[in-house]
């Protein structure tokens, strides 16, 4: 299992930070999802030790059993510069 590094940000402010153990990137997610944490226009910054993270935004709410979409961002992201 990999150790999973992530920083949620919403309005530019850190609303959540913390590491979750899975086996994918995949699965972090939806761990991230499962919690009901993140939020329209929320953006994620996920990564594993040794790795630059991965930056996320979330662009849809999921309803109705359909999940949750999160759009990759350009590795330009940086919390409080608009991209």
């Amino acid at each position: 299992m990999a150790e999973f590094e992530l920083v949620l940000f919403g309005d530019d402010e850190i609303r959540w930070a913390g590491s979750i153990s899975c086996d994918t990137l995949a699965e972090a997610m939806q761990a991230v999802d499962a919690e009901e944490m993140a939020l329209h226009g929320d953006r994620l910054l996920i990564g594993v030790a040794g790795f630059p993270p991965a930056a996320f935004e979330r662009i849809a709410e999921g309803h109705n059993d359909i999940e949750p979409l999160w759009c990759p961002r350009g590795a330009g992201f940086q919390p409080g510069i608009a991209a």
